[in-house]
Protein backbone atom coordinates (compact mmCIF):
# COMPACT_ATOMS: atom_id res chain seq x y z
CA UNK A 1 0.00 0.00 0.00
CA UNK A 2 1.88 3.54 -0.83
CA UNK A 3 2.00 5.75 1.86
CA UNK A 4 3.56 9.39 2.22
CA UNK A 5 4.67 10.44 5.86
CA UNK A 6 5.81 13.92 5.71
CA UNK A 7 8.21 15.02 8.70
CA UNK A 8 8.53 19.09 9.55
CA UNK A 9 11.23 20.16 11.63
CA UNK A 10 10.94 24.01 10.63
CA UNK A 11 8.27 26.37 8.64
CA UNK A 12 11.34 25.92 5.92
CA UNK A 13 12.58 22.39 6.52
CA UNK A 14 10.18 19.22 5.03
CA UNK A 15 11.60 15.79 4.43
CA UNK A 16 8.73 13.60 2.38
CA UNK A 17 9.26 9.47 3.28
CA UNK A 18 7.45 8.00 0.05
CA UNK A 19 6.85 3.98 0.70
CA UNK A 20 5.55 1.99 -2.37
CA UNK A 21 5.72 -1.85 -3.58
CA UNK A 22 9.48 -0.02 -5.52
CA UNK A 23 11.05 0.89 -2.58
CA UNK A 24 11.19 3.83 -0.06
CA UNK A 25 12.59 7.09 -1.34
CA UNK A 26 13.04 10.42 0.91
CA UNK A 27 11.56 13.62 -0.60
CA UNK A 28 13.40 16.82 0.81
CA UNK A 29 12.65 20.36 0.34
CA UNK A 30 14.56 23.08 1.97
CA UNK A 31 15.68 26.61 1.34
CA UNK A 32 18.52 27.53 3.51
CA UNK A 33 20.95 31.45 2.91
CA UNK A 34 24.61 30.42 3.13
CA UNK A 35 27.91 32.80 1.53
CA UNK A 36 29.49 31.74 -1.32
CA UNK A 37 33.65 32.62 -2.18
CA UNK A 38 33.75 33.72 -5.93
CA UNK A 39 37.02 34.65 -8.09
CA UNK A 40 36.77 37.43 -9.87
CA UNK A 41 38.98 38.29 -12.88
CA UNK A 42 39.06 41.98 -14.13
CA UNK A 43 41.91 43.33 -16.32
CA UNK A 44 44.17 40.17 -15.17
CA UNK A 45 43.74 41.14 -11.49
CA UNK A 46 42.12 38.96 -9.39
CA UNK A 47 39.03 39.65 -6.85
CA UNK A 48 37.79 37.37 -4.21
CA UNK A 49 34.59 38.05 -3.27
CA UNK A 50 32.18 36.71 -0.62
CA UNK A 51 28.69 37.04 -2.17
CA UNK A 52 25.46 36.18 0.07
CA UNK A 53 23.16 32.99 -1.95
CA UNK A 54 20.16 31.47 -1.03
CA UNK A 55 20.36 27.50 -1.81
CA UNK A 56 17.06 25.62 -2.53
CA UNK A 57 16.84 21.85 -2.17
CA UNK A 58 13.96 20.35 -4.20
CA UNK A 59 14.88 16.35 -4.30
CA UNK A 60 13.42 12.63 -4.38
CA UNK A 61 16.02 10.23 -4.33
CA UNK A 62 15.63 6.26 -3.52
CA UNK A 63 16.51 5.31 -0.17
CA UNK A 64 18.43 2.12 -1.56
CA UNK A 65 21.27 5.36 -3.02
CA UNK A 66 22.32 6.16 0.85
CA UNK A 67 25.87 6.17 1.07
CA UNK A 68 25.46 4.11 4.88
CA UNK A 69 23.12 2.47 6.50
CA UNK A 70 23.96 2.29 10.45
CA UNK A 71 21.29 1.05 13.49
CA UNK A 72 20.79 4.52 15.47
CA UNK A 73 21.55 2.50 18.67
CA UNK A 74 25.33 1.86 17.89
CA UNK A 75 25.46 5.75 16.86
CA UNK A 76 27.57 8.31 18.83
CA UNK A 77 27.78 11.48 16.63
CA UNK A 78 28.18 10.79 12.49
CA UNK A 79 29.81 7.51 13.79
CA UNK A 80 28.25 4.29 14.22
CA UNK A 81 29.69 1.51 15.94
CA UNK A 82 30.27 -1.94 16.43
CA UNK A 83 31.54 -4.33 18.80
CA UNK A 84 32.47 -7.45 17.07
CA UNK A 85 35.04 -9.17 19.60
CA UNK A 86 36.21 -8.75 23.29
CA UNK A 87 39.12 -11.08 24.94
CA UNK A 88 40.48 -10.62 28.33
CA UNK A 89 44.48 -12.01 29.00
CA UNK A 90 45.80 -12.62 32.37
CA UNK A 91 49.42 -13.09 30.71
CA UNK A 92 51.43 -11.05 28.61
CA UNK A 93 49.65 -11.25 24.55
CA UNK A 94 50.27 -9.67 21.50
CA UNK A 95 47.68 -6.96 19.95
CA UNK A 96 47.21 -6.59 16.35
CA UNK A 97 46.93 -2.57 15.99
CA UNK A 98 44.57 -0.23 13.36
CA UNK A 99 44.75 3.11 12.41
CA UNK A 100 48.35 4.65 11.82
CA UNK A 101 49.70 0.97 13.72
CA UNK A 102 47.83 -0.97 11.27
CA UNK A 103 50.07 -4.58 10.25
CA UNK A 104 51.93 -4.13 13.41
CA UNK A 105 51.47 -6.02 16.77
CA UNK A 106 51.92 -4.97 20.26
CA UNK A 107 52.88 -6.82 23.33
CA UNK A 108 50.85 -6.11 26.43
CA UNK A 109 50.77 -7.55 30.00
CA UNK A 110 48.53 -6.92 33.38
CA UNK A 111 50.27 -4.28 35.71
CA UNK A 112 49.86 -6.83 38.26
CA UNK A 113 48.47 -10.06 39.02
CA UNK A 114 45.59 -8.60 40.57
CA UNK A 115 44.49 -7.74 36.65
CA UNK A 116 43.74 -8.71 33.42
CA UNK A 117 43.59 -7.11 30.02
CA UNK A 118 40.71 -6.82 27.67
CA UNK A 119 41.04 -6.21 24.33
CA UNK A 120 38.12 -4.66 22.67
CA UNK A 121 38.22 -5.00 18.40
CA UNK A 122 35.38 -2.67 16.85
CA UNK A 123 34.45 -1.82 13.33
CA UNK A 124 33.49 1.83 13.17
CA UNK A 125 31.30 3.60 10.45
CA UNK A 126 31.42 7.09 9.21
CA UNK A 127 27.86 8.42 8.48
CA UNK A 128 28.82 11.86 8.61
CA UNK A 129 30.31 14.15 5.69
CA UNK A 130 33.88 14.30 6.42
CA UNK A 131 36.45 11.81 7.15
CA UNK A 132 36.78 10.73 10.70
CA UNK A 133 38.77 8.71 13.04
CA UNK A 134 36.99 7.33 16.67
CA UNK A 135 40.65 7.25 18.75
CA UNK A 136 40.96 11.31 18.52
CA UNK A 137 37.81 10.93 20.97
CA UNK A 138 37.34 9.94 24.87
CA UNK A 139 36.53 6.65 24.90
CA UNK A 140 36.06 4.63 28.51
CA UNK A 141 35.40 1.00 29.41
CA UNK A 142 32.23 0.76 31.84
CA UNK A 143 31.55 -2.00 34.17
CA UNK A 144 28.17 -3.78 35.40
CA UNK A 145 28.00 -1.28 38.35
CA UNK A 146 28.82 2.00 36.26
CA UNK A 147 32.20 2.79 37.24
CA UNK A 148 34.42 4.01 34.28
CA UNK A 149 38.42 3.01 32.98
CA UNK A 150 40.32 4.83 30.68
CA UNK A 151 42.18 2.65 27.68
CA UNK A 152 45.49 1.50 28.22
CA UNK A 153 46.00 1.74 24.12
CA UNK A 154 43.17 2.73 21.85
CA UNK A 155 44.27 2.77 17.75
CA UNK A 156 41.51 3.67 15.18
CA UNK A 157 41.80 3.47 11.02
CA UNK A 158 40.27 6.64 9.37
CA UNK A 159 37.31 6.50 7.77
CA UNK A 160 36.30 8.41 4.13
CA UNK A 161 32.05 9.13 4.68
CA UNK A 162 30.67 5.81 4.27
CA UNK A 163 33.51 3.87 4.72
CA UNK A 164 34.29 1.39 8.14
CA UNK A 165 37.09 1.34 9.84
CA UNK A 166 38.62 -1.04 12.20
CA UNK A 167 39.48 -0.09 16.00
CA UNK A 168 41.72 -1.57 19.04
CA UNK A 169 41.12 -0.60 22.46
CA UNK A 170 43.40 -2.21 25.24
CA UNK A 171 42.01 -1.91 29.13
CA UNK A 172 44.30 -2.81 31.93
CA UNK A 173 41.98 -3.81 34.99
CA UNK A 174 41.35 -6.00 37.68
CA UNK A 175 40.65 -9.15 37.46
CA UNK A 176 36.93 -9.44 39.02
CA UNK A 177 35.87 -6.24 36.72
CA UNK A 178 33.53 -7.25 33.98
CA UNK A 179 33.55 -4.55 30.82
CA UNK A 180 30.24 -4.48 29.78
CA UNK A 181 29.78 -1.11 28.04
CA UNK A 182 31.72 1.46 26.14
CA UNK A 183 31.42 4.99 26.87
CA UNK A 184 32.27 7.14 24.03
CA UNK A 185 32.13 11.09 23.91
CA UNK A 186 32.24 12.34 20.03
CA UNK A 187 32.62 16.42 19.52
CA UNK A 188 30.82 17.26 16.45
CA UNK A 189 31.19 20.57 14.86
CA UNK A 190 29.44 22.98 12.53
CA UNK A 191 30.21 25.97 10.53
CA UNK A 192 27.61 28.58 10.74
CA UNK A 193 27.77 31.96 8.88
CA UNK A 194 27.98 34.79 10.67
CA UNK A 195 24.96 37.27 8.91
CA UNK A 196 25.96 40.75 7.93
Amino acid sequence: IPAIVFAQGSAADIIELVFTDGGAEVGITDSFESVASITVEIDGQQYLMKVPITVDIDSTVPLTSSLVTVPSAARVGGLAVEILEINEYTEETAVSLAGYYQGRTEKFEPSSDKNKLVVVDLDVTNSGSEQATLDAYSTQGVDDTGRLFEELKFTCDEANPGDTGHCVIVFDVQSDVEIVALDLKVTDHRQIAIPR
